[in-house]
């Protein structure tokens, strides 16, 4: 059995993978096994990987028939690591050298059922972007205190990529959802799970800010990334009893937790890469007004006091079902970004 199993979901990612894997095959932590689930990759990436395999027999290869989305490889991963604890790391970020040593080392000598700490964001040619510490010192907090966490997005505890989590606890139990938001439906059932939670100063993983991410910009209405994921996440906070008892006002964190996920799914179509017509905008905009969930969500008058004026104000206009204004205000705007991009060239 590995210390920690690295599992590393992989789609065409030839031009960041040595660096990913490089920082992984280089921890000072030795006993480790670096798990690439090759997602029907169209590049080079598979034949890298395979390089990587050949040169360390650390490192292990899942190679998919069919492509599923970073949940379904994940999940691949989980299925084969044989780690004390397990670790994500996406495609084209990468770690620092002594990571994982810390993190473990801190866990086998007080139980610890999980270690996180911060991340670094940058552009990958070396510019600091932002760093997003856990905590500023040390501290232990309970499975209960972590999902609070969670709902109040400190540090963007949503992620899985900030730390190691006892496999124990996730083998068996629960995996990845196919949804939006899967991170965080993965947290919110291993926390739900754990008893002590170590998080540590510093940022020792690099997030890699590129122009184009499913988790930022624009999210086609009809994809398993959008609406429906959001609707499956409020699905799952709702009728999710376990959370409930653990956590005090877990209604109101639940509402605001959503009212930002609405808000966030429904501004994307006025990303300016949105290629939607202006009908299928407003169908999109139609079917947030009419969820039951976003409604219920909404009738929160605590948690509707906790947004920002601006997106309360927008969400307002989709609760009353004023879609028709709420569509040609976001379709012009959208317009007008992409003339103003064309002006700066």
């Amino acid at each position: 059995m590995s210390l920690i199993s690295i599992i590393v979901p992989i789609y065409n990612a030839e031009k960041y993978l040595a660096r990913c894997v490089g920082s992984l095959k280089t921890q000072s932590l030795i006993d480790i096994e670096i798990i690439l689930v090759n997602d029907c990759s169209t590049d080079g990436s598979l034949e890298l990987a395979r390089s990587f395999a050949q040169s360390d027999g650390r490192v292990r290869i899942i190679d998919l028939a069919v492509n599923g989305g970073v949940a379904n490889a994940r999940n691949k991963g989980l299925e084969v690591a044989r780690g004390e604890y397990i670790a994500f790391v996406d495609n084209d970020d990468w770690v620092e050298p002594d990571r994982y040593e810390r993190m473990y080392r801190l866990a086998s000598a007080h139980g610890y059922d999980a270690v996180l700490d911060g991340f670094v964001s940058d552009d990958g040619n070396g510019k600091i972007l932002y760093s997003r510490p856990m905590t500023s010192r040390m501290c232990v907090l309970s499975g209960a205190q972590m999902i609070q966490k969670m709902f109040f997005g400190e540090g963007n505890a949503l992620t899985p990529w900030h730390g190691i989590y006892r496999h124990s606890i996730i083998s068996g139990a629960f995996t990845f959802q196919r949804v939006r938001a899967e991170d965080a439906m993965f947290n919110f059932e291993f926390y739900a799970r754990a008893k002590k939670v170590c998080l540590i100063p510093g940022c020792s993983y690099h997030f890699r800010e590129l122009p184009v991410s499913q988790s930022r910009g624009y999210l086609p209405p009809e994809s398993i990334y959008s609406f429906r994921g959001v609707e499956a996440c409020a699905a799952y906070l709702t009728n999710n009893t376990a959370l409930r008892s653990l956590v005090a006002d877990f209604d109101f964190l639940a509402d605001r937790h959503l009212l930002g996920e609405y808000a966030m799914v429904a501004r994307s179509v006025c990303e300016p890469d949105c290629p939607e017509s202006f009908e299928q905008r407003r169908n999109f905009l139609q079917k947030i007004a009419d969820s039951a969930y976003f409604r219920q969500a909404f009738e929160d008058d605590v948690a509707r006091s906790r947004l920002g004026g601006r997106k309360r104000r927008f969400l307002s206009l989709l609760y009353k079902r004023w879609v028709g204004l709420v569509t040609c205000y976001m379709f012009a705007k959208s317009k007008w970004q992409m003339i103003e991009r064309l002006l700066k060239r």
